[in-house]
């Protein structure tokens, strides 16, 4: 095969930008995988019948591990978003179980809710008030009030 034909092999499903640079007879060739940023490149520098011969096999490996990285990457996002739909129906789901019709409530019940919603509550009959003592003086400090 050629050196086209192994590429594509290799990166297919990958966006890559390769800049290749020569001097002194000698080519530097970096391959940067688009898709992630902050990745050092893969770097290979040799002549050119050296990279005939080897620059294939020195990008096979880190392109094929980046390649199944990024599908184990989308597989996990695509079953967290999976789990967190199955979790909010599971919870709408109970939520809607424990609704109770307001008819049902007894006069001395308050209704279930799990919620982080505020409960309605009915009043209770007021404590019998009790009188605040007077403030007493601290000898060490400002006044300090206690109540009982």
């Amino acid at each position: 095969m050629n050196f086209f034909q192994e590429l594509a092999l290799i990166a297919e499903g990958l966006d890559l930008t390769m800049r290749i640079k020569v001097k002194d007879g000698k080519l530097t060739v970096a391959v940067f995988p688009d898709s992630l940023e902050n990745v050092q490149p893969i770097v290979a520098t040799g002549t050119a019948e050296e990279m005939d011969a080897g620059f294939i096999d020195a990008v096979r490996r880190p392109l094929t591990e980046t390649k199944q990285m990024l599908v184990n990457s989308a597989d996990f996002i695509s079953s967290v978003q999976e789990s967190l739909k199955s979790k909010e129906a599971a919870v709408k789901k109970a939520t809607a179980a424990k609704a109770t019709p307001a008819s049902a409530i007894k006069d001395d019940e308050e209704p279930e809710d799990d919620d982080d919603e505020e409960k309605v509550t009915k009043p209770k009959p007021a404590a019998p008030k009790k009188a605040i003592p007077a403030a007493k003086k601290d000898d060490d400090g400002p006044q300090q009030m206690t109540i009982s």
